[in-house]
Formats: C-alpha cells, sequence, structure tokens
C-alpha cells in the first residue's frame, strides 16, 4: 500500500548504509536472523495489527535488539499493538520514551475527528539486562 515509503526515505537520507530493509514476514525473517546471530542497535517495526502476531515480533525482538537498545513501532494507536506492548513494558522492563516523536506521528483514535489523538509512533528502550521472569513474576497487563 505505501510501496516502502518509509525505506525509500531512509535512502534519501544516506541510512541504507547502516539499515537493512527486509520484505518478508517478521515470522519467517526473525529466526533466520536470530540464527545467524544478528544483534542491531536498534529496530522499526511495521508489521501486522493482529495481536498475536505483534506479541511474536516483539518477543523476537527481544533476541536481535541489543540490551539498552531501542525499539521503535508504527501503529502504536492500535489496539492490538498497544496491549502487546503493554505486556513488555509490565513484565520485561521496556521503557517508553516519552514524546519522542512530537510532530508528524499523531493520529485521532477512530473516525472522530475531534477524538483523542495518539501518538502513531512510540519509541521503547529495551533494559540494560536482559532477564527472563519466573513464571511467578507475571503480572496482568
Amino acid at each position: 500500500m505505501w510501496a516502502n515509503t518509509g525505506w525509500d526515505l531512509l535512502c534519501s537520507a544516506g541510512l541504507d548504509r547502516i539499515a537493512t530493509l527486509l520484505p518478508a514476514r517478521s515470522s519467517d525473517a526473525f529466526p533466520r536472523l536470530i540464527a545467524e546471530g544478528l544483534i542491531a542497535d536498534a529496530a522499526f517495526v511495521d508489521g501486522s495489527h493482529l495481536f498475536h502476531e505483534v506479541f511474536l515480533d516483539f518477543y523476537y525482538l527481544r533476541k536481535v535488539v541489543k540490551p539498552g537498545g531501542l525499539v521503535v513501532i508504527d501503529d502504536a494507536d492500535k489496539p492490538s499493538v498497544r496491549t502487546a506492548v503493554h505486556y513488555f513494558e509490565v513484565n520485561l522492563g521496556w521503557t517508553a520514551l516519552p514524546d519522542p516523536f512530537t510532530a508528524g506521528t499523531w493520529r485521532t483514535v477512530g473516525n472522530d475527528p475531534n477524538g483523542e489523538s495518539m501518538p502513531r509512533c512510540r519509541a521503547f528502550r529495551l533494559p540494560d539486562v536482559v532477564s527472563e521472569p519466573r513464571s511467578g513474576d507475571f503480572l496482568p497487563f
């Protein structure tokens, strides 16, 4: 639909030297990247809006993005994406960066032009130390 507009913008800024576009389903690409040993400083995710697929993306991002790294999420205003993000904030220590996108990424929720505005993109800092919570440590999200 958007014909790689975001990638074209990255290329025009010369960032294609340090970034890679993966035109594949993340559920197929992430296991391959992990097997290849990829470690990234940051990742931008513009994927599915289905909760189970978003959750899986975030699960894999914990394995690909280095501790203390950055994850930027598109369409963070979607309920399924917000719910998945909330799990990772509450249970795995992802920290939202306050207002990293102050212009150009706000969207009105629903079809009401007077409705609440929410940021379309959000950025999160991963914890500096990776740890796996024990099953008894689960917090409802």
